[in-house]
């Protein structure tokens, strides 16, 4: 009951702001699509350059494409076992990269070939990625809830490197990259916001004046955020 409240505070917030721009009330238009996969906990969609939605399903260890089009959709199973895909974003050229957050890797599928190809994360502080966010460079970013840190992987040589964040049991989650080209992202499990410098990785966290809004969930932070 609370995620519903929650959400229909945020489409009504928006829908008042649509209002006060456009002076029109907004036309909603909702379509649902069933997946072919039953139980299969669709996470993070995502829109690709091409227009089509992607999505991880968790509990069934595939990455989704629905063609927004005409509803068709093709699911790709992922290589590791168990490894539980949770966040994904596409690339320039439409490859899909995604976050094994139970095995501690990032994916990469090419969508022409259904080819995945993994990068294990060696650090063990690496252990659990959740969302990934690529910035203006084409350097792929990522939270690491669990392990507390903050993830960057250089597609030009495969390398990751794993940057530790200075509150303990912050759990970064939901994260952004500026036009700047620096990564911001929240910490799920305090009152702060924090960004990482692109160059020299130092990371700097920014308290918030009000206290956090408690709940019953595991975290109490900020979950995800945007940058307008």
């Amino acid at each position: 009951m609370r995620h519903r409240v929650s959400l229909a505070l945020v489409c009504l917030a928006l829908a008042l702001f649509l209002v006060g721009v456009s002076g029109k009330s907004p036309q909603w238009t909702v379509r649902e699509w069933t997946l072919p996969t039953p139980d299969s906990r669709p996470h993070d969609p995502a829109a690709a350059p091409d227009g089509a939605l992607w999505y991880t399903a968790q509990n069934v260890n595939k990455l989704g494409r629905v063609d927004a089009k005409t509803g068709a959709i093709q699911e790709f199973s992922v290589p590791t076992a168990g490894s539980g895909p949770h966040g994904l974003t596409a690339d320039r050229t439409g490859r899909i990269w995604y976050t094994g957050n139970s095995k501690g890797l990032i994916g990469r599928l090419e969508p022409r070939t259904g080819q995945i190809t993994e990068y294990a994360i060696q650090d063990p502080h690496g252990r659990d990625p959740h969302t990934p966010v690529f910035d203006q460079k084409g350097v792929l970013w990522f939270t690491v809830e669990d392990g507390n840190a903050i993830g960057r992987l250089d597609p030009m040589t495969s390398e990751i490197t794993v940057t530790e964040v200075p509150t303990q049991h912050a759990e970064p989650y939901g994260i952004v990259v500026s036009s700047s080209g620096v990564p911001f992202f929240c910490e799920f499990g305090t009152n702060q916001l924090a960004s990482i410098d692109p160059k020299t990785r130092h990371v700097t966290e920014y308290g918030f004046a009000c206290p956090r809004i408690e709940t019953a969930s595991a975290g109490s932070g900020r979950r995800r955020f945007v940058v307008l």
